[in-house]
């Protein structure tokens, strides 16, 4: 059954509009379409065609005969690519406009986009290209916007330029090559485009220092060189006053030094300011009050240990995303927050205090996360928009308000390391679908929501250090997707059903530390191939080890889950933290407990002898069985254990 939102199943009503020369439907789902590109070769007089994502699915099939040869504009960006470009494309003369970003068509980028004589703008980005032919740019003199991020592009960039057409170097103004693999410097070539309004290079592999050249480009409005790491150098008010239409400036994340004095008054208005990383050191930077109509705002990781200034909130009414995150600075929420247009707010690592404030509904992402935070969680209207919301390692009370059930796009929740007492809201998951739950170090009791698996894919529960009870929660049967399940140091009690192995096969770290679970280790649980970590420790289970033997392949091939969490783009900044006994010391791990293997049945009441199969874990690196009543012969074959650095009998 279709949703409220508009669709058509056919297009063929449109070959009897021969006179039609704009046909928009973009956002009009198109799936069921399979005949759209029959529909509109019937249209003589068709100019501009969109169709961006509409769901279309792109044939790379030819046409035997091409009736829209008057198209001018192409739209059909997040169409569904089966293959190459389609071949019905290079009849199409008279293009002058070619967009089809985000499709994942394959293969090289073919010679023939040279026929295209006519494109100003060709936009291909996020597709998986593996390469371009030398003649497919040469011949398109008119070409003023060039937008191929995010497409697998790598190699020196020099020599990419080098196969650009000569006729339009000097005409030029929007190069976007960001996201790709491009190494090699910016000498010799970047300057001479003496036309460029917009440069976007971030997010590749370049070196050295920025030319004098780049900076007195006389009508450029954005530079953008975040996350290279490997631009060097010194970047000081004189090179930024060349600048002087610049509106957008980019250069976090690389190994440059940003040296401006405080008094400095610039004679422009940026909008966009990324200096993450950029060794700004100890004062905040009071220069960039002259910038009054700021949107975006990064000065992440630079060292800062100073008081945000009073005027910030006031001088930056328009903010729409400010990151500060990992600095030393002091302040505290305005009470008038909730009527920002923030959609993005990191003040995450830093020494925030006082109340917490009713939040603006425009946020999408909201880490506060490791600060001195106070007070309760102030949500009084829905957050329509947040899919990240982070307040972990604060000093919050309260109690989990009901009305976070009601955004209904939320991913990440991070309320860990607080001291949050009550029961979780029974709603919570109900209407969202949640990747990642993290309640850890609070005091809240009772039993989780049966209804956190109902929606989605949810890959992390982590409720450890808490006061939850009751048997193991037999809803975590439909958590088929969960990477970590962390229950340590709760009240649970009863034994470990079977379907533990078998329902949640894609669990990495297994944490039930420290609770009363009672009776045997189930067998099944030896069929969970993708643990890493198992932490059975400090609770009342017995018997002997079962045959746990099919943990020998996990360590032999990788946890294909890993990404789908750690990388996720929309779950934010999340840091999951492990305590391990290893070498008899508790030691604490954040991401890389994932490249840590380890197995701890301490603490227990197991008997009979020690299995020979641990011998078969090559990988393993921490193996604790101590404090329980095992007898008779250590295994010899424990001595293939290579990688073992900790043992505890």
């Amino acid at each position: 059954m279709k949703s409220e939102a508009l669709y058509a199943d056919n297009l063929n009503w449109l070959k009897h509009l021969k006179s039609l020369k704009y046909l928009d439907m973009s956002f009009v789902d198109l799936m069921d379409v399979s005949n759209w590109i029959d529909a509109v070769n019937k249209l003589p007089s068709l100019e501009q065609l969109h169709l961006g994502v509409s769901g279309i699915t792109i044939h790379s099939n030819s046409l035997p005969q091409i009736n829209f040869t008057s198209l001018k504009v192409l739209d059909l960006n997040f169409g569904i690519a089966l293959n190459t470009l389609p071949l019905w494309l290079w009849n199409l003369t008279e293009l002058t406009h070619l967009d089809l970003s985000h499709c994942f068509f394959k293969g090289l980028i073919p010679h023939e986009l040279g026929y295209l004589r006519s494109l100003n703008t060709v936009l291909l980005r996020e597709n998986n290209f593996k390469g371009i032919s030398p003649k497919a740019l040469n011949p398109l003199c008119n070409l003023s916007n060039l937008d191929l991020s995010y497409i697998g592009f790598s190699g020196e960039v020099v020599m990419w330029i080098k196969d650009f057409p000569s006729c339009n170097k000097s005409i030029l103004n929007v190069l976007n090559l960001s996201g790709n693999s491009l190494n090699g410097s910016l000498f010799g070539w970047l300057e001479k485009m003496t036309e460029l309004v917009s440069v976007d290079l971030s997010y590749n592999s370049l070196t050295g220092v920025v030319p004098v050249g780049v900076w007195k480009l006389p009508v450029l409005t954005k530079l953008d060189l975040s996350s290279n790491n490997l631009f060097e150098g010194v970047i000081s008010e004189i090179e930024l006053s060349y600048m002087r239409k610049l509106k957008e400036l980019g250069l976090s994340d690389n190994n440059l030094t940003v040296q401006i004095p405080k008094d400095w008054n610039p004679t422009f208005n940026l909008q966009v300011i990324k200096l993450g990383s950029c060794r700004l050191w100890r004062e905040f930077p009071f220069w960039i009050k002259g910038f009054t109509e700021l949107t975006n705002l990064d000065l992440s990781n630079n060292g800062i240990s100073d008081k945000l200034p009073s005027w910030f909130w006031d001088t930056f009414r328009n903010l729409q995303i400010l990151d500060l995150s990992n600095n030393q600075i002091q302040g505290r929420l305005p009470a008038l927050l909730q009527y920002t247009t923030l959609t993005y707010l990191n003040l995450s690592f830093n020494q925030f205090e006082g109340p917490l404030v009713p939040l603006p509904e425009s946020l999408t992402t909201l880490d506060l996360a490791n600060n001195f935070f106070s007070g309760s969680i102030q949500i009084p209207n829905p957050l329509l928009n947040i899919y990240t919301l982070r307040l972990s390692n604060n000093s919050i009370v309260g109690t989990i308000p009901i009305s976070i059930c009601k955004s209904p796009i939320l991913l990440l929740l991070d309320l860990s390391n607080n001291n949050i007492s009550g029961e979780v809201p029974a709603c919570l998951g109900r209407s969202q679908q949640i990747n990642i739950l993290d309640l850890g170090s609070n005091n809240l009791l009772g039993h989780i929501p049966d209804s956190l698996c109902s929606l989605g894919a949810l890959y992390v529960i982590r409720i450890s250090n808490n006061h939850f009870d009751g048997a193991f929660p037999s809803f975590l049967k439909q958590c088929i997707t969960l990477v970590i399940l962390d229950l340590r140091q709760n009240n649970f009690k009863g034994i470990l059903p079977d379907w533990i192995g078998e329902s949640l096969s894609n669990v990495t770290i297994l944490n039930l530390r420290n609770n009363k679970f009672s009776g045997p280790i189930p067998t099944q649980l030896g069929q969970l191939q993708y643990l890493q970590v198992l932490d059975l420790s400090h609770n009342n289970l017995s018997g002997s080890i079962p045959s746990l033997a099919n943990f020998s392949k996990l360590y032999s091939k990788e946890s294909e889950m890993k990404d789908d969490f750690l990388s996720y783009e929309k779950s934010g900044n999340y840091m999951y933290y492990m305590v391990l006994v290893t070498k008899s010391e508790e030691l604490q791990f954040s991401k890389t407990s994932l490249l840590v293997e380890s197995i701890d049945l301490s603490a227990n009441n197991f008997i009979g002898e020690i299995p020979e199969f641990f011998g078969n874990l090559f990988k393993l690196q921490n193996l604790n069985l101590s404090g329980n009543h095992f007898i008779g012969k250590i295994p010899s074959n424990l001595g293939n254990m290579k990688s073992l650095e900790s043992s505890l009998w």
